[in-house]
């Protein structure tokens, strides 16, 4: 459990003690402490790629490698699914905790380009 530190604020220095209801505003500012440890959330991440005509030769290339960068780049933590799609969507690596780096990326290279974008 981490420290807070909470720092109050009203929108007047004094009320009138009244009968009936008043409003008060109040600003809390709730701020970490020094000493607490900062940590990143998980990712939930969900790479959808275009491996239609179009994208044959360096785009495809660029594409697989800036995909397989990221993958390099996420925690044991993070969920990565990769979705490839042309005239359909086919999902390649179901989601799935990013440990297995190696059979992310061996499925990211094995994409080819194939079909159109023509979806319906």
């Amino acid at each position: 459990m981490s420290d807070l530190s909470l720092t109050l604020a009203t929108d007047q220095s004094m009320y009138l003690a009244e009968h009936g209801s008043q409003s008060i505003h109040i600003l809390i500012e709730a701020t970490p402490s020094d000493n607490s440890p900062v940590s990143a959330a998980n990712l939930n991440i969900c790479l959808v790629l275009d491996r239609s005509g179009s994208m044959a030769g360096a785009k495809l290339q660029n594409l697989k490698e800036a995909a397989k960068h990221l993958v390099t780049q996420l925690d044991g933590q993070d969920i990565i699914t990769v979705v490839v799609f042309d005239d359909r969507a086919d999902v390649i690596v179901p989601a799935c905790p990013a440990v297995d780096k190696v059979t992310i990326n061996t499925a990211i290279d094995r994409i080819t380009e194939r079909g159109g974008t023509s979806m319906s």
